[in-house]
């Protein structure tokens, strides 16, 4: 099935808005029946071979011209082929890599494959983009006179000056797609790519891997795709893998990449490593994809180790989706969806409900933006490709984060009909960020609701800020921590599938900065864990918020700067303890409780402000239904205790002040005993108060009304 519809939003021809975009200034479309011009083959594996049309084997340094169209190239092993040479003249086509509209060039196999797997690396050295607007096709079917041609190579194509894949564009190659917007035309790319790094003089020549290694990108290397690139000519079957790397990446409305593994990398290549490269020891190479293995060699982090990868100064380094890119079910953990960039991410467009539009991975989907000043958007359908809808887990910046880099974040998803929330997963997801906004639903339903994910949790983190405003939850646990004003306007939910005893974990680290909860926190009976809340600063839980723990709350405000406070009015209800707490402070740090807090086992209500004229308030009830209630104020002799709700305990109700004390303007009843100790000189005692056992006022200074 095609991902991918035309939409209005593209008034001009695609393929014009297509170079423009790679190159900044529009090209002429090659015309419809326009193929691969002044060709040469610039290098061979140790049993390389070339063919054309089923001629003899052509040595290297042959020229290829004068091809027409439905020309097949046949390879053996691993081949480079330089096109748009300089001074080589092709009386049928134009210099460089481009197809016409009308236009097919077939890749096929000498043999059954000869060195494991056959692939081509074409160079467009001409100075202009490449530009496929018809069919370059790589197939494992024989043709007839050629019996021998049942092995699909995998097909590359690098140009540093950009490439675009135009609207009626396919490129099809079941054994994996490269489209690299650098500069491969070196003698230690063809190198790598052909394998001749096996060996180190004077040891006789011998295979290495396959790899694409290039150590920068130009501001040029752009790559657009309006077309179709996959593993079958005929039907809907992916490729093995796609990797597009180079400066800005661009897949449009038209642009359908479908294979078992998507690679796309903007303004990256891998941190360079000391190799032996043909029979050379120590030679400076950049590995970025593995063509044998099929993955990447390079993808997990900004550094200068092996594996690591490096930014390229001075480009955009941007990827942006608005097609569909999806990876079916695969076998291995690096088949996902895998997109890195140095500038911003964006998939989808903010507003626009095509559900055709997305990121669709059986496996998963993971996204890395190493900048401090990019953003990372998804705006369209983040699903898996086939079963339920749902993705195997979805990450985001965790080795960017991991990096030292914090770029914004904003999820708006779309919802299919089939999943049950915009992001449905069957494990974990995780989104790090500086700003992170989540403005649609994460795997909110538990699975006796119709939730997905039957494992692992949620984890949501912004150095800078964290807002929440659609419904999340988690298998597992559920972490929200931020770094700056955290607000959380929706429902919360831990323990989906009521097996892993998933708890919430709330944190606000910002020192001052606020924190606003108006949802539904819920901790099911099914969790052994706990709700907890850390915050830095002023703290409001509105009246529509409630928090549900079935193994306990806490709310724990550090916060030491003016203007600082908590106020709760909204309702607790726990399964274990209740504890709110105000820490230590040297100016004010009102707590105020206007909702409603119930537990099974002990409530304690703790403001250790200890600042002159602190206040605490409770204006709610407050009730323990098998343990003691105890109300802790500090606010010196001038601060003020006031009680006007109902205190009900279990057993004790125990209630101190440092300064003034107004208590029990509803009632206070205690099924053992009630202590009051006021050292403040002023105390009222308004309300009834009842105790099963003992009741005890302390109060030497003041003056009881």
């Amino acid at each position: 099935m095609k991902r991918s519809t035309a939409s209005g939003k593209f008034a001009l021809k695609p393929v014009v808005v297509a170079v423009a975009l790679a190159t900044g200034a529009a090209w002429a479309a090659p015309t419809p029946n326009q193929m691969p011009g002044a060709g040469r083959v610039e290098a061979l594996s140790l049993a390389g071979q070339v063919q054309v049309n089923g001629s003899g084997v052509l040595a290297v340094g042959t020229t290829i011209t004068g091809l027409a169209n439905g020309s097949r190239i046949d390879v053996f092993g691993k081949v480079v082929l330089n096109w748009g040479i300089t001074g080589l003249l092709d009386p049928t086509n134009p210099h460089g890599f481009n197809l016409g509209s009308n236009a097919t060039l077939f890749f096929g196999a000498v043999s059954g494959g000869g060195e494991d797997p056959p692939a081509v690396l074409n160079v467009d050295v001409s100075g202009n983009p490449s530009q496929i607007y018809g069919n370059l096709i790589s197939t494992n079917t024989a043709w007839a006179n050629c019996g021998l041609c049942n092995t699909a190579p995998a097909i590359f194509l690098a140009n540093a000056n950009g490439i675009v894949v135009g609207a009626g564009g396919r490129i099809v190659a079941p054994t994996g797609v490269g489209l690299i917007g650098a500069d491969m035309d070196t003698a230690l790319a063809r190198n790598e790519f052909t394998g001749n790094n096996g060996w180190v003089i004077p040891a006789a020549p011998s295979y290495g891997n396959s790899y694409v290694s290039f150590g920068t990108i130009p501001a040029t290397g752009n790559v657009t795709i309006a077309g179709a690139i996959n593993g079958d000519f005929v039907v809907n079957k992916e490729a093995l893998y796609i990797l597009v790397a180079g400066n800005n990446i661009d897949v449009l409305n038209t642009g359908n990449l479908f294979g078992r593994t998507v690679v796309l990398s903007g303004g990256l290549v891998a941190a360079p490593t000391l190799q032996a490269v043909g029979g050379l020891s120590s030679q400076t190479v950049n590995r970025l994809f593995d063509v044998d293995a099929g993955n990447e060699e390079a993808c997990c982090g900004v550094g200068t180790a092996s594996g690591d990868l490096a930014i390229v100064p001075g480009i955009t380094g941007n990827v942006v989706n608005e097609g569909s890119i999806s990876v079916v079910n695969g076998v291995v953990d690096r088949e996902w969806i895998s997109i890195q960039a140095t500038g911003n991410v964006r998939s989808g467009i903010q507003g626009d409900g095509n559900t055709l539009v997305g990121l669709f991975a059986d496996r998963g989907i993971e996204i890395d933006l190493y900048s401090d000043t990019g953003k990372v958007e998804l705006y369209n359908v983040v699903s898996g490709y086939t079963s339920s809808q749902s993705l195997l887990g979805m990450v985001v910046n965790r080795n960017a984060t991991y990096s030292g880099f914090a770029p914004d974040v904003t999820i708006d998803a779309l919802t299919p009909g089939a999943q049950a929330s915009s992001i449905a997963s069957r494990f974990g997801v995780l989104i790090n960020g500086g700003n992170v906004e989540v403005l649609s639903t994460i795997n909110h339903r538990s699975t006796a609701d119709g939730g997905i994910q039957s494992d692992e949790g949620l984890y949501i983190a912004g150095s800078k800020s964290v807002t929440i405003t659609a419904n999340i939850g988690g298998a597992g646990n559920v972490e929200i921590d931020s770094g700056g004003p955290l607000t959380i306007a929706a429902d919360v939910l831990s323990d989906t599938d009521g097996i892993f005893n998933g708890g919430i974990y709330i944190e606000n680290t910002g020192s001052g900065a606020p924190t606003m909860i108006s949802g539904v926190l819920t901790v099911p009976t099914s969790s052994a864990s706990d709700l907890e809340i850390t915050t830095n600063g002023p703290t409001t839980l509105t009246d529509t918020s409630v928090l549900y723990g079935a193994n306990g709350i806490d709310l724990h405000n550090y916060g030491t700067g003016a203007g600082n406070h908590t106020t709760l009015d909204g309702d607790m209800v726990s399964g274990a303890e209740i504890h709110v707490q105000n820490e230590l402070s040297p100016a004010g740090k009102p707590l105020s409780i206007g909702g409603n807090l119930t537990a099974v086992d002990n409530v304690a209500i703790d403001n250790l402000g200890a600042s002159a004229g602190n206040t605490t308030t409770i204006s709610g009830s407050v009730t323990s239904t098998g343990g003691n209630v105890y109300v802790t104020h500090y606010g010196l002799p001038t601060g003020m205790l006031t009680v006007s709700g109902s205190l009900n305990a279990f057993y004790d109700v125990t209630m101190f002040s440092d300064g003034h004390a107004q208590l029990g303007g509803v009632g206070i009843f205690a099924g053992d005993d009630i202590f009051a100790t006021v050292q403040g000189t002023s105390l009222m005692v308004d309300g009834p108060w009842t105790a099963g056992d003992y009741l005890n006022i302390t109060s030497p200074l003041a003056l009881a009304s």
